[in-house]
């Protein structure tokens, strides 16, 4: 279920029923899960009230809806998806009461395909805007990895912290857009971002999404999230909070190999594993480290890099040196963890062009990047790599005055 794209269990059976209904007969049996999860989906979404801020609206296009005005946010489109969008679009057309709307919808596509930056009409993200998402996460990984505390780049931070505080605070959490619903990741890192760099926050904000078990990302999700238990895991440090069934849940998620599984949010293990790894170590916990350094030894290439899909890629590498320099900061790495980041460095400096990373990774309608938050990873390994800066301990982190 985990390597399902997201809203697939609502719009695979969807486009299957509608491929039936057009006289095309397609083998349903290897799909008898998938509409198993549709179903169950659907029990849960029948308990509650829709509206434009519901997770739901993101797989809108499948949800057999009448359009309606009060479907769009106030991005102009349907829950930051220029495909649910387009979808709502074409059922909204030719319909009088609907013109402003439409007109809203088509403002919504037209500008979500300028964020592309590509120029060709109609090519739109599978998800827009992110704003969240990239001032959580952004943040996130430069107060980890010690960014913060660079001298160029104090007055950014100090600026991008204190926005990142009024859409926390006005929002009650942060979304990964601007308008779409609250979520338990782009709150937990910027929960923790808030604390690390003094600025107010809310812990109830990112807490609600605690079910005494484990996070949700979201309300009435299918599947709980390692990633979205490992930021949780982050905020509850920032607050002081041990919770040891999250230390549990997030743990049991680690394979034998000593990597971590891939998530519902994104299809590189090595990714899971950084965040993992760093999560961990702001409580404490060293006893899984072993393991990871064994399995990143095992996965390097002859060249010094990492790729979950056979082939080096400067991102994962980027992740897999993180990893190893929290590592070699926490209990320290062994001799051949010491060669293996001496090797991943160098496969850094003969990619020192490549700004960003032409793989996607995290999982939504399809495989993305956000690629300003992607391009900060492999700036921060290199920040490390270059500076021989290692992980910032939980009790240095910065304080912004």
């Amino acid at each position: 279920i985990d390597q399902v794209p997201i809203a697939g269990e609502m719009i695979l059976p969807a486009l299957l029923n509608d491929a039936r209904q057009a006289g095309f007969i397609l083998p349903q049996a290897p799909y008898s899960w998938l509409f198993a999860m549709h179903e169950k989906k659907l029990q849960r979404l029948a308990m509650v009230e829709l509206d434009c801020h519901s997770p739901a609206m993101y797989s809108w296009e499948a949800l057999a809806l009448q359009p309606s005005a009060n479907d769009l946010d106030a991005s102009g489109g349907i829950a930051h998806s220029p495909a649910a969008t387009a979808a709502w679009l074409s059922r909204g057309r030719g319909r009088p009461e609907l013109q402003q709307a439409v007109e809203s919808a088509e403002r919504y596509l037209a500008r979500s395909a300028n964020a592309t930056q590509i120029g060709i009409p109609g090519v739109v993200p599978t998800v827009w805007p992110v704003t969240g998402f990239e001032l959580g996460y952004g943040l996130y990984t430069m107060a980890l990895l010690g960014l913060c505390q660079e001298e160029q780049l104090a007055s950014a931070v100090r600026e991008r912290s204190r926005e990142l505080e009024i859409i926390y605070r006005t929002g009650k959490g942060v979304s990964a857009g601007e308008y779409f619903t609250v979520e338990v990741d782009s709150t937990a890192v910027s929960a923790f971002v808030l604390d690390k760099l003094g600025l107010p926050y809310e812990p109830d904000y990112f807490m609600r999404f605690h079910n005494g078990e484990h996070f949700t990302t979201f309300d009435h999700e299918l599947n709980p999230s390692t990633l979205s238990n490992i930021h949780g895991l982050a905020a509850l440090a920032a607050g002081k909070m041990a919770s040891p069934e999250i230390e549990a849940f997030v743990l049991q998620h680690q394979a034998a190999d000593g990597l971590w599984v891939v998530d519902k949010w994104h299809a590189s293990r090595l990714y899971v594993t950084m965040e993992a790894v760093v999560s961990l170590s702001l409580h404490g916990r060293t006893d899984h480290l072993a393991a990871v350094e064994r399995g990143l030894l095992a996965t390097q290439s002859s060249a010094g890099g990492w790729g979950t899909n056979g082939a080096d890629t400067v991102l994962e590498t980027a992740f897999a040196y993180i990893t190893l320099t929290i590592i070699h900061q926490t209990t320290g790495v062994s001799a051949s963890g010491r060669r293996a980041m001496a090797n991943a460095g160098r496969f850094l400096d003969l990619h020192a062009d490549a700004t960003s990373s032409p793989e996607r990774f995290w999982l939504s309608k399809e495989l993305y990047s956000p690629v300003r938050v992607d391009a900060l990873y492999i700036v921060a390994a290199r920040f490390l790599h270059m500076s021989e800066q290692r992980m910032v301990t939980y009790e240095q982190l910065p304080t912004v005055n």
